[in-house]
């Protein structure tokens, strides 16, 4: 997720749990236990989304450094071969 969408989730959010908590504090009864349910879902939810967003973050950063390594040994690699050709000249 970009920083953008992360903003626009972010704020989404917040618009969300600021309504229930205001419905939560005006609500009395069984009307309270219901946006209390729904006030644990979406934290629920916002858990899972900020674990799936930490995980390809790094997934993302384990893939950068492979492809980093993986171009300094071809690079090492050519270097190499070409110290042998010289050496059979």
């Amino acid at each position: 997720m970009d920083l953008l969408r992360k903003q626009i989730y972010e704020v989404n959010f917040n618009a969300i749990g600021n309504f229930l908590k205001d419905s939560y504090e005006k609500s009395k009864g069984n009307k309270r236990k219901t946006v209390l349910s729904l006030i644990k879902n979406i934290n629920e939810m916002y858990m899972y989304t900020n674990g799936v967003d930490n995980e390809l973050l790094i997934s993302n950063a384990k893939l950068s450094k492979m492809r980093l390594d993986k171009n300094r040994a071809v690079l090492r690699a050519r270097k190499a071969e070409e110290k042998l050709q010289e050496l059979q000249k």
